[in-house]
């Protein structure tokens, strides 16, 4: 049997782990798909979350928290 779980959640790390597929929906209402790896390759991940404070890893796929 093929099933599908649908999770909608702003826990971005969780996603990256656990997902086979996202959907991302960005401020500008643009929607964009496909596997954690693909999203993080293209820079879609990296922007989704562009702030001072968090810095993004596209190989490993964590994200981490910045001190200035």
């Amino acid at each position: 049997q093929q099933k599908a779980v649908l999770l909608s959640t702003h826990d971005l790390q969780i996603c990256l782990w656990m997902a086979d597929r996202l959907w991302c929906l960005d401020k500008q209402g643009t929607f964009t798909t496909g596997t954690p790896d693909y999203l993080a390759s293209v820079g879609t991940i990296k922007e989704m979350i562009a702030s001072d404070s968090v810095d993004f890893d596209p190989h490993s796929l964590q994200i981490h928290l910045t001190t200035t």
